[in-house]
């Protein structure tokens, strides 16, 4: 924090030439220094730090967008792999049918063989 300047004599006289004593003058200038030593932030500080925290916020949206960019991607990848893999289930739906029908077509011509060979 920037330190402001305060007068510590100027404002003892002020007080004495107001009636205070000497004794309670300097103690009164004394805890008034103390206040403003203290850590008391400036309208220089207070710009400084809206400044800071303006680019801090600023980098932060930076960096979701960046974020949000790669998961629309990862979004695009999964949606690509469900779309794969629907196609190959379809696909196994109708390799499944056609090797059941080949299965059924080849029992419906070996079985009256079978059936013809230990009936005689």
């Amino acid at each position: 924090m920037t330190q402001t300047s305060f007068d510590t004599l100027a404002t003892t006289k002020l007080l004495e030439s107001s009636g205070i004593a000497e004794n309670q003058a300097e103690a009164i200038t004394i805890a008034i220094k103390s206040g403003l030593e203290g850590d008391i932030a400036t309208k220089v500080d207070i710009i400084n730090l809206e400044s800071k925290l303006t680019q801090s916020i600023a980098e932060t949206n930076r960096n979701l967008d960046e974020v949000k960019r790669q998961l629309d991607k990862h979004d695009e990848r999964f949606n690509k792999i469900d779309i794969l893999l629907a196609s190959i289930n379809t696909n196994f739906k109708w390799v499944y049918a056609i090797g059941s029908t080949i299965i059924l077509f080849l029992a419906m011509l070996v079985i009256p063989g079978v059936v013809e060979f230990f009936s005689s």
